[in-house]
């Protein structure tokens, strides 16, 4: 695959490159309040990348003993490039190791912690709990200019699946209640949206993924509305006030007639490689 980046480029200006005429998209209008970024599954430890259990199709990749190991590689470009971003809020959403261990926790801390410090927000994800550990458990709620994160613990210890409990979700509600600027929810595991409903999901349980939509539904027509976002996915749905410009979840989205550009931030390329879940956003005032 051959890949061609120009970075700099100004917003609603027109280029000329590689015999391609374009021109960029406006920058939506209102003033910058809040920038955050987000990874998951950054998996310190891991000397494989592609393998899921026993399945042999991969494709599997591994490196040389004498090169740096791809967590590690990728990892610090992730780092790197929000370290510019200068953002308000970074947001590790679980698998932060491979097996739990103290080495792998001390890679996680020694990168994220050590970089970021009291700008860190941390879910566990079930990689981090296969033994019964008990680091970096407990939800979150992250308030920044602008808007607010619910960072949802969803791991349930020695556990794939996850799951979100009763006693979470009157936290998360009675936030909820409070909150006075539009919400995002996140969590280590994506929803359960439609298919065969299995206590075996391969995510957030069905029962949860249901209640959760409906607790976001019953905040989504409220001003401000809550937004709900997983590790895959965000629903922008009627926000009076606010738009979030969400980088690299889909091409575009279409909030009460604003149109959002979702073009991804200049870098995390080794991170994107294989990761291409990782998310940076930058919340605009649009009044």
């Amino acid at each position: 695959q051959h890949v061609v980046r120009h970075e700099n480029l100004e917003p609603d200006t027109e280029y000329s490159e590689h015999g391609i005429d374009f021109r960029t998209l406006p920058r939506p209008s209102g003033r910058l309040l809040s920038v955050f970024a987000t990874v998951n599954d950054v998996h310190f430890g891991e000397t494989e990348c592609g393998r899921i259990d026993d399945n042999p199709q991969g494709p599997i990749q591994s490196l040389l003993a004498h090169e740096t190991p791809y967590p590690i590689t990728m990892n610090s470009g992730a780092i790197s490039e929000i370290v510019k971003l200068d953002a308000h809020a970074v947001i590790v959403k679980g698998d932060l190791t491979t097996n739990g261990t103290d080495e792998e926790f001390a890679a996680f801390r020694e990168h994220y912690v050590d970089t970021f410090a009291s700008k860190l927000h941390v879910a566990r994800g079930n990689h981090d709990a296969y033994k019964g550990q008990n680091e970096f458990t407990g939800d979150q709620w992250i308030q920044l200019p602008g808007i607010c994160i619910a960072l949802i613990d969803t791991t349930i210890p020695t556990e794939t699946t996850g799951r979100i409990d009763p006693h979470q979700f009157d936290w998360l509600e009675a936030h909820l209640q409070a909150a006075t600027t539009p919400v995002m929810i996140m969590g280590h595991h994506q929803q359960w949206t439609d298919g065969k409903r299995s206590d075996s999901y391969f995510g957030l349980h069905p029962d949860s993924s249901d209640q959760l939509d409906a607790l976001v539904d019953a905040f989504t027509h409220l001003d401000p509305p809550a937004v709900m976002a997983d590790k895959w996915t965000a629903a922008l749905e009627e926000l009076s006030a606010y738009a979030v410009w969400a980088r690299d979840i889909a091409d575009r989205v279409e909030v009460k007639g604003l149109k959002v550009d979702q073009t991804p931030p200049a870098g995390l390329e080794h991170f994107r490689a294989l990761m291409p879940y990782g998310a940076c956003h930058d919340l605009l005032d649009v009044n």
